[in-house]
């Protein structure tokens, strides 16, 4: 009795698990929309879009917020894929999206949750005459420069995406799809500020390509700077550094992360080799020894690796060296460079101190 009274709880512990907890039989997809809830915009892949001169996709030209599930129907009678285009954010064709052959009447499912701002062309590998562009902002507009810290007479490199809300002027009304398909400016104001406040430059930008803008100038006093870019009511900011040049006998640039085969990679995986490189560019007139040292802490402030190697750069010449490490665990680390003048006598050559944040998933 006591055996059959117990069978019977186990069995009635199992069917109120199918009441309680449906979402874990769902496919993983489907339980990742249910639980992050993200808007969803459609894109029509057309009918009869394999012909030549006939409407391909329906919008072609689509702006969504960056986290938007972006779903491409195929309405036609044969298949089609969404292939981003060859060379955005150095990466090549499919290496950013590539749903493969999509059969009538289904669908391609993007998450671009992980995606950044940037205007991303897409195409159809079978009928390469098919193209689109999927805009993803973040704000309705954006500003960056090309580096943090430049040399006093370096040139500053601005750019960004300004596309605005079509339905609603008003920033706190802004939604996902008040920003679907989304009106492209034609400029962008921007405005440079000193540390004091004062204005050193203003400008207005045109934008190309569904409302991205660059602009560079020189600067040759040392301070600090805010870059402002304005469209309507709407405005993004961001700062940047100039020093002298006089105590750097060499200049350290942006930290990057490339796999074996030499691919620019942002998240990085469990036992996956990578290369830790910086450009280093001699500021004499002579060749200059180096040591480039490479320290990882995890997230405890433990050193996971201390890594260095002894080089030479020419003359006003530019080197690239690169220290390889082969993460054990998961978690986020922080990585940072010097460059010294020897291991047995560090005298720092550059007051520099690379530094950046790496994400290591299983």
């Amino acid at each position: 009795m006591m055996k059959q009274t117990i069978g019977i709880i186990g069995f009635a512990i199992v069917l109120s698990s199918f009441a309680f907890f449906p979402l874990y039989f769902l496919p993983t997809n489907d339980l990742e929309l249910l639980e992050t809830k993200q808007e969803r915009i459609e894109i029509l892949i057309t009918s009869r879009s394999f012909i030549v001169g006939n409407p391909h996709y329906e919008p072609e030209n689509m702006t969504a917020k960056v986290g938007t599930i972006i779903e491409w129907v195929n309405v036609d009678l044969v298949n089609h894929t969404v292939t981003n285009d060859e060379g955005i954010q150095g990466k090549l064709e499919g290496q950013i999206f590539d749903s493969g052959p999509i059969p009538p009447r289904s669908e391609f499912l993007l998450d671009t949750s992980r995606l950044l701002d940037d205007v991303y062309r897409y195409h159809c590998t079978i009928h390469p005459w098919s193209r689109g562009i999927l805009t993803l902002v973040t704000e309705p507009i954006s500003v960056a420069t090309d580096k943090r810290l430049y040399n006093v007479g370096e040139r500053v490199r601005i750019s960004g995406i300004a596309s605005i809300p079509a339905l609603s002027p008003d920033p706190s009304t802004l939604t996902t799809k008040n920003l679907v398909n989304a009106t492209r400016v034609n400029s962008v104001v921007l405005e440079v500020f000193t540390s004091e406040n004062e204005l050193f430059l203003t400008t207005e930008v045109p934008t190309i390509n569904s409302g991205r803008y660059s602009y560079s100038f020189l600067v040759q006093d040392p301070g600090k700077y805010t870059v402002k870019a304005t469209v309507d009511d709407f405005s993004a900011s961001t700062v940047f550094e100039v020093r002298q040049l006089s105590k750097e006998k060499v200049m350290v640039e942006g930290i990057k992360f490339e796999d074996a085969n030499g691919k620019l990679i942002e998240l990085a995986k469990v036992g996956e080799k990578i290369f830790i490189k910086t450009e280093i560019e001699n500021m004499l007139q002579a060749n200059q020894d180096y040591v480039y040292a490479v320290q990882v802490k995890d997230s405890n402030q433990v050193t996971v690796l201390l890594a260095w190697k002894n080089s030479s750069v020419a003359p006003l010449a530019r080197s690239t060296p690169a220290a390889a490490w082969t993460p054990e665990s998961e978690g986020t680390y922080n990585v940072e460079i010097f460059v010294w003048s020897s291991m047995i006598d560090p005298e720092p050559l550059s007051t520099q101190v690379g530094e950046t944040i790496l994400v290591i998933r299983k």
